[in-house]
């Protein structure tokens, strides 16, 4: 089942798309944008608030970050990973999913990260 487009916690998709799909007990989060940073504001605040909208997402899902499987993180600069990395570090604290990070050329919006994950729903284990 899809989640809700009009929960007020989800950031709005610019699409046609649901912020996240449930499928077999798993949470597949959209590719997720910083909104409602700016392309405009620094990294810090942008992979914060990216970090902020995938809590929400995952929370309305029925999941949390200790819960997520993995996730692809997509850059416009891959000098930040180290940055994203620390900040990803501090997200998760001693749970380590699967993660990819992708350099691109160019995110939507013109802002320099966004990410999708897959983490589990229901209680933990």
């Amino acid at each position: 089942m899809s989640l809700s487009l009009a929960h007020a916690d989800l950031p709005q998709p610019l699409g046609h798309y649901a912020p996240a799909v449930v499928h077999a007990g798993l949470v597949h989060v959209s590719g997720t944008l910083p909104l409602p940073a700016a392309p405009t504001d620094a990294f810090a605040v942008q992979m914060t608030q990216l970090l902020v909208n995938c809590d929400a997402v995952l929370r309305h899902a029925g999941s949390s970050r200790s819960q997520v499987l993995s996730l692809t993180l997509y850059l416009t600069d891959l000098d930040r990973w180290d940055e994203a990395d620390a900040m990803l570090a501090a997200f998760f604290g001693a749970h380590r999913p699967a993660r990819t990070v992708i350099g691109v050329a160019q995110i939507r919006k013109q802002f320099a990260v966004q990410a999708s994950l897959v983490a589990a729903q229901g209680a933990q284990a």
